[in-house]
């Protein structure tokens, strides 16, 4: 079973993160203040998605969102201070591009894609233990999710 972050996590992660000295991957990258993650964290909290690990990006106010399950990852490439984010959905070399949308007015589809990819992830893990196997598994949900 995959752990599930909390909110404590979260704002240890986020504490890390403002942390990051300028250039801090191979002279790229710049760094984060607390401040700026406040919206996504509202909106992270108030919603029934399970909390992501947060990557720094070399992308200037860029932070990674990332969940994964059995083989799928869904990333949210989010600035935090534009609040415009694309999503990724990534399946070993599949890779679905889903464009670019902005955090306050576009925060249900970023919902539903990801209640879209549980389904996904889902449906692959049904397919892997049917080919692979007699292995007793258990439907993915929110709470298998990271």
């Amino acid at each position: 079973m995959a752990v599930r972050l909390t909110k404590e996590d979260f704002e240890r992660r986020v504490e890390e993160l403002c942390k990051l000295e300028p250039g801090w991957f191979e002279g790229a990258g710049g760094t984060y203040k607390k401040e700026d993650f406040e919206n996504i964290k509202n909106k992270l909290y108030s919603s029934n998605i399970p909390i992501p690990y947060l990557f720094p990006n070399p992308s200037p106010n860029v932070i990674n969102l990332e969940w994964d399950a059995f083989g799928f990852d869904h990333v949210v490439e989010l600035n935090i201070v534009s609040n415009e984010f694309e999503c990724f959905t990534i399946l070993i070399s599949f890779t679905r591009r889903e464009g670019k949308y902005d955090l306050n007015k576009d925060w249900d589809f970023l919902v539903s894609n990801f209640k879209e990819f549980e389904q996904e992830a889902n449906h692959f893990q049904n397919k892997w233990f049917e080919e692979f196997g007699d292995r007793k598994s258990t439907r993915l949900n929110s709470s298998h999710i990271h």
